[in-house]
């Protein structure tokens, strides 16, 4: 590496060191300077340029030396780890994407699987540590499926849960990628240290904390914005509501990405933050396929769902979609469906709200995008996902591949 590319990862570093994870002013920065050292470059005038900086964070950056920055570059060196910084074409573009980017990656293991992660379908797959037999078992299964379709599976290397999601995606010889609350050297917890080395050279370990930084209670909030900030989607397996699990979605939330979870009984202790997440408009899957068929369009060669069992969607591709046949034809039953879907279009619908009535009146007797659905409702996402899984319910209404949904009748 040229001694020009050094100092800017060295910069980086600094910058990093000096900020702390988390900081909403790295993206501040980012948004003026095209690179630290562009940064360190403009002096004074750099705190100026950027004004929101607190006067904590600024007598911070001038304390943390350049010698200091090489110490810590030094000693990635010396464990293993590769450093990414936001100018690198590895760098991953979601992660550029979220609130409170990350200005450092140090990364263990194939750092090809971050570099293309961008291009392949990832999920984040959380829960408590206090797991029971079930969540522990969805986890794996859910795991285990989604990697054997060539999904990435996302998670932060903590006892219960996100054991199972690595464990799983590592026994379909798929891959993983754990993201850590403290150096990337340092395995927390001490028991799944064989994991580690596990996932070290079957997938990749990454943290935005300096080698040899202990785990903190602080630090692990603050991880949780990467892992879902990596991934298309967050599965949340189980969990009660004060699991830090449910940051992971308040982040996943903040930056767009899908919620998936997994009904379970309300009488488990357990099954409050899935039937929150529910009631919220989570998507509730019942398999791996429910999950990757959200994608299948958007990434179609990049997951082979094909392998993974589910007899509705093998039904419905059997089916080629009814109405769809049906239309090709231009005969006089399609002319008849469509005069009948517009007629039934104004029909009220007894025992429902007006949101779930106005989402019912959207649908069609051929697959119509969720997205599609919301416009012409005018509606919030959420509150259409909501009312389709009322419709659902009721039999009114038929999930398909890709996120889209058809009247039953026609499915």
């Amino acid at each position: 590496m040229d001694s020009h590319k050094t100092a800017q990862i060295t910069d980086w570093v600094r910058l990093s060191l000096a900020l702390k994870a988390g900081s909403r002013h790295a993206d501040d920065i980012l948004m003026h300077f095209e690179s630290a050292s562009d940064f360190f470059a403009a002096g004074e005038d750099a705190f100026k340029i950027v004004k929101t900086l607190t006067d904590r964070e600024i007598v911070s950056i001038k304390s943390i030396t350049r010698q200091k920055a090489e110490y810590v570059c030094e000693k990635a060196e010396k464990c293993g780890c590769a450093i990414l910084t936001p100018d690198m074409d590895d760098f991953p573009s979601r992660l550029k994407n979220i609130p409170a980017s990350p200005l450092v990656l140090y990364v263990r293991g194939d750092t090809e699987l971050i570099a293309d992660i961008d291009k392949n379908v990832a999920v984040a797959v959380v829960g408590t540590r206090a797991c029971g037999e079930y969540g522990r078992d969805i986890a794996y299964r859910l795991s285990y499926d989604m990697a054997l379709a060539n999904a990435v599976i996302v998670s932060g290397m903590a006892l219960g849960i996100d054991t199972a999601a690595h464990t799983g995606a590592l026994d379909a010889g798929g891959k993983t990628v754990a993201v850590l609350g403290c150096g990337a050297d340092v395995c927390y917890p001490a028991q799944n240290s064989e994991l580690m080395e596990k996932i070290i050279e079957n997938g990749v370990v990454i943290s935005e904390y300096a080698p040899g930084e202990p785990p903190n209670s602080r630090n692990f909030p603050q991880r949780n914005r990467i892992m879902s900030g990596l991934s298309l989607g967050v599965l949340m397996a189980e969990a009660h509501l004060g699991s830090g699990a449910l940051i992971t979605v308040k982040h996943a939330m903040e930056q767009g990405k899908d919620i998936f979870t997994v009904p379970m009984s309300i009488y488990e202790k357990n099954a409050a933050a899935s039937l929150a997440l529910i009631r919220d408009g989570a998507i509730a899957v019942g398999c791996a396929r429910h999950i990757l068929e959200e994608y299948y369009s958007d990434y179609f060669g990049k997951i082979n769902i094909d392998m993974l069992s589910d007899p509705s969607f093998a039904q419905l591709e059997d089916k080629k979609y009814k109405s769809e046949k049906v239309s090709s034809k231009g005969g006089g039953k399609a002319k008849e469906e469509a005069a009948d879907i517009k007629k039934r279009a104004v029909k009220p619908i007894e025992d429902i709200d007006s949101v779930t009535s106005e989402v019912y009146n959207n649908l069609k007797g051929e697959p119509v995008h969720i997205n599609d659905i919301a416009s012409a409702a005018n509606l919030p996402v959420t509150k259409v996902l909501s009312a389709l899984t009322t419709l659902e319910m009721l039999g009114l209404a038929k999930a398909l591949p890709g996120r889209r949904y058809i009247l039953k009748e026609y499915d």
